[in-house]
């Protein structure tokens, strides 16, 4: 029988006196990734492991290695771990890493390790290895938040796909949980280009909406504090992108006439 505090499934036992979970999040450059191993019926993208699992001796590199064996991905070498989400370079493989007690990363569903994965593994993941069970356990109940945009091309407001009020249809929001770490301008650009579906091409993000100061792609967002660009509805950053044009084949209307000769 399988051990559900991993989230694949059994009857959960306690991890023991000295062991405790080990939380992980999985991401993309482009946002999150469900889990393989859901723990809470109510969110697919927060898993746990038991500290035992990982083989000793216990380094980043040992724990990266075993993430991606459980969650379908099979070249580590092309993932990065960070011990928390808050991190803003991913950790060295050779650290040793403290799994016990009350000591080391992982410690909660807020504040997780994070395995980002490259595009090219997140697209050869590997089916999963069991049937996922049917979850009866529900996660705690915590405030969303958001980081709040209007998204322009060159020539206005346009409309929002992450839209939520319908009175004011180019404001747009994204979890902050949705954004992989390091939060940079570049890990955020890259979020809202994939749920905006706009071109990357020149795209420009302002600090507000009066588009004073413009944001770098290197710039650190604290994105987890309680202050953030973006961070209150009326206050949104500004996305302004140049929308891509596809050339116009049907411009070319005079004919070619190829000729040529045949000898024998």
């Amino acid at each position: 029988m399988q051990d559900a505090s991993d989230g694949r499934g059994g009857t959960e036992p306690h991890p023991g006196p000295s062991a405790r979970y080990v939380y992980y999040r999985l991401y993309t450059q482009e946002g999150p990734i469900t889990s393989y191993n859901p723990i809470y019926s109510n969110n697919p993208f927060i898993s746990r492991i038991i500290p035992r699992s990982v083989p000793p001796p216990r380094t980043a590199a040992s724990l990266k290695r075993h993430l991606c064996k459980i969650e379908g991905f099979s070249a580590p070498e092309s993932c990065t771990l960070y011990l928390s989400l808050s991190e803003n370079v991913p950790v060295d493989g050779g650290t040793r890493l403290s799994l016990q007690a009350d000591l080391g990363p992982g410690l909660s569903t807020s504040d997780p390790v994070a395995l980002v994965v490259s595009p090219q593994e997140s697209g050869n993941r590997s089916p999963a290895s069991v049937e996922t069970r049917a979850l009866g356990e529900i996660g705690e109940q915590v405030q969303t938040h958001y980081v709040y945009y209007r998204i322009y091309d060159e020539n206005g407001e346009v409309t929002s796909k992450m839209s939520f009020n319908t009175d004011d249809t180019s404001l747009g929001r994204i979890e902050t949980l949705s954004v992989p770490p390091p939060h940079a301008v570049a890990s955020l650009k890259s979020c809202i280009i994939k749920s905006e579906g706009v071109s990357a091409h020149d795209l420009q993000v302002f600090e507000d909406d009066t588009g004073e100061i413009t944001m770098k792609d290197d710039d650190i967002i604290p994105l987890l504090a309680d202050s953030y660009p973006g961070n209150v509805e009326e206050q949104p950053i500004a996305i302004v992108y140049k929308e891509t044009r596809t050339p116009n084949l049907g411009a070319f209307t005079k004919k070619f006439r190829c000729k040529y000769s045949q000898s024998v």
